[in-house]
């Protein structure tokens, strides 16, 4: 009886650990997607700033500093 109390302790412990676990992981998670899009969020309009822009400098620059960007960036993920 006592093995029997002793056995559902350790699995109704574990249950709870586990759930509590999986909450955080899923928070994490969802935190970082949020990070994601924003950083992208702030790109897209970084971008569209600079195209508002008339000065072809500034934009020939920041195409340049963004195709950087993007070669580090593939390169990273490749």
């Amino acid at each position: 009886e006592l093995i029997k109390s002793g056995i559902w302790g350790g699995v109704v412990f574990l249950s709870v650990i586990t759930i509590f676990f999986g909450v955080i992981m899923l928070q994490f998670f969802k935190n970082r997607n949020d990070l994601e899009t924003l950083r992208i969020q702030l790109l897209t309009n970084q971008s569209q700033q600079v195209e508002r822009t008339n000065d072809t400098q500034v934009k020939n620059s920041y195409r340049d500093i963004r195709d950087k960007q993007k070669k580090t960036y593939s390169f990273d993920v490749g």
